[in-house]
């Protein structure tokens, strides 16, 4: 089993540097072991764990990659995958704290069940009150249930950290808080935290999405000039994201055109819906229709 992790390891590590024959191949040798493992013992469910994981991230290898798949003999499922990694996080007894925190991801970013990731992820806060990446994957799933408030609370506790170790994770907070405060229609606040986001992250993934509400922050402070800067550079994200490659889109379409009075009470509508203002989203479309 340790053998297995040894290789999973190997493979994130490869995977980052773009190794993908290897990545794949340390992906293989470490599904091999942990079938060796059950083999070994039904009842070692740590390492139905191991392959869950892998089993759910392969779900989203580009179909470029389908060659790999096929050569490894891989299986890529999501539903599977996802059914392994709980069985790990309720019956497994090594690494059990590493599959609760994969199964609160997999609660909120593949069923959308923000409540019981957020049980689950207050759970492990109870016991490891400084895990700054149990906090701040808590903050998302406030996000998406619209508790802004805990999710500021959250978000702020992880950027006074200043932990020099989890910099990237901090600025992604500073990004997050400027959503939240985005959402609540305080946009001198939100540009704030935009601004500190795009001065201290080390990827551009989420710069472009990032720019953008900086722009529509610019715009509804009245610097139109800043506001085209910012709507310019909305461009330049990680266009293999959904939000970035959104931006992109976005960032043609604001250059050419501008921002109408209906495009910017829409922007108004989303936030307050993303906010849980239900009624007043109700009233602003109504009074609009008017």
């Amino acid at each position: 089993y340790y053998l297995g992790n040894v290789y999973k390891y190997r493979a994130i590590a490869y995977a980052n540097a773009g190794n993908t024959f290897d990545a794949f191949w340390s992906t293989k040798n470490a599904v091999s072991l942990y079938e060796d493992v059950i083999e070994l013992d039904p009842e070692f469910y740590s390492a139905y764990g191991g392959i869950g994981i892998f089993e759910y991230a392969l779900s989203y290898v580009p179909a470029l990659f389908n060659w790999a798949l096929t050569l490894s003999g891989l299986n890529a499922d999501q539903e599977n995958g996802f059914m392994f990694i709980e069985k790990a996080a309720n019956l497994g007894t090594i690494d059990k704290v590493e599959y609760k925190f994969h199964l609160a991801k997999l609660l909120d970013e593949h069923y959308a069940y923000y409540d019981q990731s957020i049980l689950l992820l207050n759970e492990l806060l109870s016991k490891y009150k400084n895990n700054l990446l149990f906090r701040y994957q808590l903050a998302i799933a406030y996000i998406k249930s619209s508790k802004l408030d805990k999710a500021l609370a959250e978000l702020k506790t992880i950027i006074n950290s200043n932990h020099p170790k989890f910099t990237q994770t901090i600025s992604f907070s500073n990004f997050l808080l400027g959503d939240v405060y985005f959402r609540n229609g305080n946009y001198s606040e939100a540009l704030n935290y935009y601004l500190n986001f795009l001065t201290t992250t080390n990827t551009i993934d989420y710069t472009g999405i990032a720019s953008l509400r900086t722009a529509y922050c610019y715009y509804f402070l009245d610097n139109i000039d800043e506001f085209r800067r910012y709507a310019f550079l909305a461009a330049n994200g990680n266009n293999d994201l959904e939000d970035d490659y959104y931006a992109n889109e976005m960032s043609l379409s604001l250059l050419k055109n501008g921002i109408s009075p209906k495009d910017r009470a829409l922007i108004e509508i989303e936030n307050d819906f993303l906010a849980g203002k239900f009624t007043q989203v109700i009233d602003t479309i109504n009074s609009l229709n008017d």
